[in-house]
C-alpha cells in the first residue's frame, strides 16, 4: 500500500465481497494496522451471507446494505465518522 501524499484518510468504504486472494476483512485489517483510527464502512448486497465467506465483521465497523439511497449513504457515512476510531 502506498501512503497518502498529504492529509488524513478518515473513512474507508469498501464492499464486503472483493475479488482476488485478499478478503475485504483481510484488506481492512492491513489498512487499520497502518492507519489506526480510520473508520470503516462496509457495503454488501448479501448481508446475511457475507460474513460467512469473508470472516466476521468487527462490530465497530458499519454495514450499509445494497441497494441504498443517497440519504442512507449519507447517514451511514455520518454514523461511521461519528464512531470513535
Amino acid at each position: 500500500m502506498e501512503e497518502a501524499a498529504e492529509g488524513t484518510i478518515d473513512l474507508l468504504l469498501t464492499d464486503v465481497v472483493m475479488p482476488g486472494p485478499l478478503s475485504s476483512v483481510g484488506m481492512v485489517e492491513k489498512i487499520v494496522a497502518r492507519r489506526p483510527g480510520i473508520r470503516v464502512l462496509f457495503s454488501s448486497g448479501y448481508p446475511d451471507q457475507a460474513p460467512a465467506r469473508n470472516g466476521p465483521l468487527d462490530p465497530a465497523y458499519g454495514l450499509l446494505v445494497k441497494p441504498f439511497t443517497s440519504g442512507q449513504l449519507l447517514s451511514a457515512v455520518r454514523a461511521a465518522l461519528d464512531r470513535s476510531g
